[in-house]
C-alpha cells in the first residue's frame, strides 16, 4: 500500500506537507472511483465497480476517513434500492443509510452541539436531519419518495464537499531518494565524531549551518534532534537498517568497554534511532544483520563490535521502562522466533551477546544457563581440535558432551595407578553387548 497525501498545488515547502496513510494504491485508483461514481455518463455497472473498490479500501483500512466511509454507505444503499424491494423494506434500508451517513460524517466533531446546528454549519438542510430524527426516535418513517430525494441530495452533497474538492489537489507522494537519508546520516556521524572532543562552538555551528540545522548548546540535545530529523524524514524505512550498517562511524568510532558493551557515551548517541527501529517494526531485521556480520567474521574487529552492539542494544531496551517489545502474545512469538533464528546461526562471538538477548526475552534462568554454556563451547580453545562446521545445536551438544566425557575419563585415569587386565571372563556372561558388569 502506498502512502499518499493531499497537497495544495501552491505548496512547495516540504515541511508544510501533510502526509497521511490512505487506502487507495495511488491517485489514479482514487480518480477512477471518482469518475465511476460522478461522471455524467456513469452507468450502473460503473457504480458497482466503484462500490467494489470502496469495499477493498474498507478491507485495507477498516477505520476509513469519515467522508470515504459515508460514500461507501450511500453507494451501497443506492445499489440495494435498485433491487425489487417492498416500500416498507426500502424505507428501512434508506433510513438506516441516512442515519449512518450523518452519524459518520457529522458526529466526529469534538464540540457538544445539536445535530441541527452541526448540519447547518455543513450546509445540510433541516429536513435531512428530520428524517434521521424520525427514524431514530419516531414510530413514523418518511415516505419512500422523500427518502430517495434525501439519498440523492446527500450523494450530490458529498460529491461537492469532498470529491470535487480533493480531485483538484490530490497528488501522489513520491518517496525521496535514499540519498536524503544518507545525507542526514552523514551529518549524524559527523556530530557523533566530534561530540566527545574539544570542538569549538563556532566550528560546530558552521557544520550545522551548512546542513541547515539550528545550533543547540547541549551536544546530546543536538544529537537527539538530529536523530529526530532522521526519524521524521519520509524515507523508505526498510532501507534504514542497511544504511546504518554501511555507515562507517557506526562501527569505526565505536569502542568496546571491558565488560563487552559499546561505551555508553557513543551508544547514547544512537539510542534514538535504535528505538525508532522498534517503532517501525524493522528492529529484528537490523539485529539479524548484526548477527550475520558475526557469522561471516570477515573482519574480526567489525564482528566483535557487532556482537557488542547486540549486547548493548538488548541491555538498553531491557533497562528502558517505557519500551516493551513483548507487550502482546504476537510480539512475544516474534521475539521467540528471532531467538530461534539467532541460535540457528551460531558463531564464535555468540557468547558475547546471547545472555542479554535471552534476558530481554524473559527466558528462564535454566534455559539461559545451558544456552550460554553451549555458546561458550563455540569458542575455539588453544591447541584443541574442534569440528570445522557445526550446523545445529544438537551437533554442538554432542560435541560438548563428548569433550566432557573425555575430561571425566582423563580425571578417572589420573586417579588410577594403571589399567588392570580382566583375568576372569565369566563375569561378562549373560551381559548384552556394549555393557559391562557392575563392580
Amino acid at each position: 500500500m502506498d502512502i499518499n497525501m493531499n497537497i495544495s498545488n501552491e505548496t512547495e515547502n516540504p515541511e508544510t506537507l501533510h502526509l497521511m496513510h490512505v487506502p487507495w494504491y495511488n491517485t489514479d485508483e482514487w480518480k477512477s472511483v471518482y469518475y465511476q461514481l460522478f461522471n455524467a455518463d456513469a452507468t450502473k455497472e460503473d457504480k458497482k465497480k466503484a462500490l467494489n473498490t470502496l469495499i477493498v479500501w474498507k478491507y485495507r483500512m477498516p477505520r476509513l476517513y469519515g467522508l470515504i466511509e459515508g460514500t461507501l454507505i450511500l453507494v451501497q444503499c443506492l445499489t440495494m434500492v435498485d433491487e425489487d424491494f417492498s416500500d416498507e423494506v426500502t424505507k428501512h434500508i434508506v433510513s438506516s443509510a441516512i442515519l449512518r451517513f450523518l452519524n459518520v460524517c457529522l458526529c466526529n466533531s469534538k464540540s457538544q452541539q445539536t445535530f441541527f446546528h452541526v448540519a447547518k454549519t455543513k450546509n445540510l438542510p433541516d429536513w435531512i436531519v428530520e428524517i434521521r430524527h424520525n427514524f431514530a426516535h419516531s414510530q413514523t418513517l418518511s415516505s419512500p419518495e422523500m427518502l430517495m430525494r434525501a439519498l440523492k441530495f446527500l450523494f450530490n452533497w458529498i460529491k461537492e464537499n469532498y470529491w470535487d474538492q480533493q480531485v483538484k489537489t490530490l497528488q501522489d507522494y513520491i518517496t525521496p531518494p535514499i540519498t536524503v537519508f544518507n545525507d542526514l546520516l552523514d551529518l549524524y556521524e559527523k556530530v557523533v565524531e566530534v561530540s566527545d572532543k574539544d570542538y569549538s562552538a563556532t566550528k560546530l555551528r558552521r557544520l550545522l549551518n551548512k546542513h541547515n540545522i539550528r545550533f543547540h548548546k547541549c551536544k546530546y540535545t543536538l544529537l537527539q534532534r538530529i536523530a529526530l530529523a532522521l526519524i521524521e524524514k519520509p524515507v523508505n524505512k526498510s532501507t534504514i537498517p542497511d544504511a546504518i550498517i554501511k555507515n562507517n562511524n557506526f562501527f569505526k568510532a565505536a569502542e568496546i568497554s571491558n565488560d563487552g558493551f559499546i561505551v555508553i557515551q557513543y551508544q547514547y548517541c544512537w539510542n534514538p534511532l535504535i528505538f525508532a527501529l522498534i517503532e517501525w517494526k524493522i528492529f529484528y531485521k537490523f539485529l539479524k544483520m548484526l548477527v550475520l556480520i558475526c557469522c561471516k567474521n570477515e573482519d574480526v574487529n567489525t564482528a566483535k563490535k557487532s556482537a557488542a552492539w547486540i549486547k548493548s542494544i538488548c541491555y538498553v531496551i531491557k533497562a528502558d521502562k517505557t519500551t516493551n517489545i513483548l507487550k502482546t502474545f504476537n510480539e512475544q512469538k516474534s521475539y521467540e522466533n528471532f531467538v530461534y533464528w539467532t541460535t540457528s546461526h551460531p558463531n564464535v562471538y555468540m557468547k558475547n551477546y546471547i545472555k542479554e538477548l535471552l534476558i530481554l526475552g524473559n527466558f528462564t534462568d535454566e534455559f539461559i544457563f545451558f544456552t550460554c554454556l553451549a555458546a561458550e563451547a563455540l569458542v575455539p580453545k588453544p591447541n584443541s581440535e574442534r569440528p570445522k562446521n557445526i550446523y545445529t545445536l544438537d551437533s554442538l551438544r554432542e560435541d560438548f558432551m563428548e569433550q566432557l566425557h573425555e575430561e571425566i575419563i582423563t580425571e578417572n585415569r589420573s586417579e588410577m595407578k594403571g589399567w588392570q587386565v580382566v583375568t576372569n571372563g565369566d563375569i561378562f556372561d549373560g551381559i548384552p553387548l556394549g555393557t559391562g558388569p557392575d563392580f
